[in-house]
């Protein structure tokens, strides 16, 4: 992560080094990830429909699934929880909206009255993180 003197950001918890605090990172203090860092002058503004943004994530999640198991670093440095974690920003910008991923589907069909029962099968993981905006 290192002091580019560049404005950037974990790209899991959204941390930013304070003044000189980047010099000679190579990891986040905040969550321990490896991952590349945001930088500020990457962000961009899109125009999508919200069906189309739902079906790249729950295609977005699902391919993570399948690769989890050939991932290395255990479950805090994984694609699931990063596709989580950004499907989450995403999600919380329209809470209103339905869900982006399907565990986020599963998770708000558990909130509706006589419906708490539903089991998720198939190898979904939650993750409440990104499932709190729904």
């Amino acid at each position: 992560m290192g002091d580019t003197g560049i404005n950037f950001r974990c790209i899991r918890c959204e941390y930013r080094p304070k003044d000189g605090e980047a010099e000679g990172l190579t990891q986040c203090p905040q969550c321990g990830t490896r991952a590349t860092p945001l930088a500020d002058s990457e962000d961009v503004t899109i125009e999508i429909n919200w069906h189309e943004l739902r079906i790249l994530g729950i295609f977005a999640e699902r391919w993570a699934q399948e690769i989890k198991d050939e991932e290395q670093g255990g479950s805090a440095n994984s694609s699931q929880r990063t596709v989580a974690i950004i499907c989450g920003r995403l999600q919380a910008q329209h809470p209103d909206r339905a869900p982006l991923t399907m565990s986020g589907e599963i998770a708000s069909l558990r909130q509706m009255p006589g419906i708490s029962n539903v089991e998720m099968t198939g190898g979904f993981d939650e993750d409440e993180e990104a499932n709190d905006a729904t």
